[in-house]
């Protein structure tokens, strides 16, 4: 069984791609997302933008609120565009119509920080507007405004907690198979199942992440069997799971 903890719509996506491998799966989503400002506020922040002022998005999860806008919205030509992760980055490219930057490495609020502080442009006088959603890490902003006077955080999504049962993981975990994976794509998300996990369900499932960061906070949270995907890119997450399910596959044949 392969349980997909991503907030929609990327936990469907991947449980249709896991599933047309023919790996059983099923979508848990740990967070519900809605809209936490209406695209005439988004706008005006926009506009109040000069040149070489920044916007950053902070996750695929903006873009797609923002796309479900019903009006357009206007993103001016003059300003810098940067992303945290290459995915996120493109997604941004194409909304925008905007070259977006990111870090080539470290997809993560720490790497991009480092990636805007090594370019010859000076972060001084610019104002920096923030795209991400509520209750998620200030880490960016507080660093960035160590350096810049003017940095804000524009909320586009609320993220509200699903309350499952205390027993859904035992409802999802099949216990005829040797191989039970779990995919998690923030440390959130890891805290979240964290309610429903107990020590039976870290011995039965094997947890695979998209970054370091969370893979060492499943190590303090008594995980051992964690394997790393690449990013948290669905295609990504489908290879790691695809190689997972082989090598788990093929050690207990010969085992």
């Amino acid at each position: 069984m392969i349980i997909i903890t991503r907030p929609s719509p990327y936990g469907e996506s991947l449980m249709a791609l896991c599933q047309a491998k023919g790996f059983v799966a099923q979508h848990l989503p740990l967070f519900n997302i809605t809209a936490a400002i209406d695209a005439k506020t988004l706008q005006n922040h926009l506009n109040t933008l000069k040149a070489d002022d920044v916007v950053i998005v902070t996750s695929s999860q903006v873009i797609e609120m923002i796309n479900q806008y019903q009006t357009t919205i206007k993103f001016p030509p003059h300003i810098r565009y940067c992303a945290v992760g290459k995915q996120t980055a493109t997604r941004f490219s194409l909304l925008t119509q905007q070259i977006v930057e990111s870090p080539s490495t470290d997809e993560s609020s720490e790497g991009l920080f480092e990636f805007l502080t090594m370019q010859p442009r000076p972060l001084l006088r610019q104002k920096i507007l923030i795209l991400c959603g509520t209750n998620g890490r200030t880490l960016l902003k507080d660093r960035l405004s160590l350096l810049v006077t003017n940095v804000e955080n524009i909320y586009i999504y609320h993220k509200d907690r699903i309350i499952h049962p205390i027993t859904v993981l035992d409802d999802y975990i099949d216990t005829l198979s040797n191989i039970n994976i779990l995919v998690v794509t923030s440390v959130a998300h890891l805290l979240e199942i964290e309610k429903y996990c107990f020590e039976k369900q870290k011995q039965q499932l094997i947890l695979i992440v998209s970054s370091m960061r969370i893979k060492q906070f499943a190590k303090t949270l008594g995980w051992n069997k964690i394997h790393l995907a690449q990013n948290a890119n669905n295609q990504n997450l489908l290879s790691a799971i695809s190689t997972l399910h082989h090598n788990v596959t093929m050690a207990n044949s010969l085992g």
